[in-house]
């Protein structure tokens, strides 16, 4: 079962978890702009379209 592996696998000390904080407070935030024109879709019909297009159904 991959959760139970990840989740017994996967452990933090005190150091590691100090560098995770580090890590994160000297990131910086990531200016994204798609490159191509998007189009934000809300209508639940529109979108159950979408995804049944891109099943193939």
């Amino acid at each position: 079962m991959a959760t139970k592996s990840f989740t017994t696998d996967f452990k933090f000390n005190r150091k590691q978890a100090q560098k995770l904080i580090n890590a994160i407070e000297d990131s910086k935030d990531m200016q994204y702009k798609p490159s191509q024109r998007v189009n934000e879709v809300s209508d639940p019909e529109a979108i159950k379209n979408i995804i049944q297009s891109a099943k193939g159904n």
